[in-house]
């Protein structure tokens, strides 16, 4: 009685297990970003495969341990440092230089984990490259924006061959992109030379469009158009995201690491030199 009917049980369930299988690749990811290593889901992978193995060797079980450790501060600090030996002597410059695992994180590519230490002065990003990168940054958010509204758009985005004039078309209507000038079914009826003048159409390109509006054809164009031209300005406003977020990360390291220069700099002052005080 059923059998062309199809009930919500299949579909969900199979979206169950899509969301499931997504959820894990998406956790492996993180884990893979955050510690640069594949460590911590090798490790989680053999525990499921062996429950009861331990390592026999003690240099072996040395080795995991330690490496387990170095993942779990990478992971929770984003600190993409080498060696556990590394992350001891950062514990060190913290405590001497009254810094935070933060504020560190904050610097990026500015501070040289390896030394570990802030990047020299000179190496610091000045103003004229910070003003750029913020309106570099802007401006893809700027782009961004657009593209959402773009997207958002129910009448196709089009452009004319040859008098290349931007505008929108409706199922009812063409309508200058930016402009309130528009002409339906029913202006095509009169006459053209108006439409001519109002929106700078070659007389063959208004035929066209009236053409479209009068088969009424224009409906299953339009659909198509919107459909793809949401795809393509969604696809755009991802990767626009994307690099307004790189371009304004780097900017704010570089903020970052010059207030911490700047605070650096006032500790290693001689007190004769910090106004206020006088040296003994």
């Amino acid at each position: 009685m059923f059998e062309s009917v199809r009930t919500v049980h299949g579909p969900l369930a199979a979206m169950g297990i899509s969301a499931a299988v997504l959820s894990a690749i998406t956790l492996a990811l993180l884990v893979w970003l955050r510690t640069k290593s594949t460590h911590s889901i090798m490790n989680r992978l053999w525990s499921l495969f062996d429950r009861k193995s331990k390592p026999s060797d003690e240099v072996v079980e040395s080795l995991l341990k330690a490496q387990s450790s170095l993942m779990q501060f990478r992971f929770t600090t984003g600190l993409p440092v080498r060696t556990l030996a590394h992350v001891h002597r950062l514990d060190r410059w913290l405590r001497e230089n009254e810094e935070t695992v933060d504020t560190v994180k904050g610097c990026g590519s500015y501070f040289d984990l390896d030394k570990p230490a802030l990047k020299a002065p000179e190496e610091l990003p000045k103003n004229g490259k910070q003003v750029l990168l913020m309106s570099l940054s802007m401006l893809f958010v700027v782009a961004t924006a657009l593209l959402i509204l773009g997207a958002m758009q129910s009448s196709a985005i089009l452009k004319t061959k040859k008098s290349e004039v931007w505008f929108l078309l409706s199922n009812r209507s063409a309508t200058l992109l930016w402009s309130d000038v528009s002409f339906g079914e029913a202006d095509c009826s009169g006459d053209q030379k108006r439409i001519e003048r109002s929106t700078k159409f070659e007389p063959a390109e208004i035929s066209a469009v009236c053409e479209q509006l009068k088969l009424d054809v224009a409906s299953a164009f339009v659909r198509e158009t919107v459909q793809t031209q949401r795809i393509l300005f969604c696809y755009l406003a991802a990767f626009m995201t994307l690099y307004a977020f790189m371009v304004g990360s780097y900017g704010v390291n570089g903020g970052n690491a010059r207030a911490m220069s700047r605070r650096l700099h006032g500790k290693s002052q001689p007190a004769s030199n910090v106004p206020g005080l006088s040296a003994f």
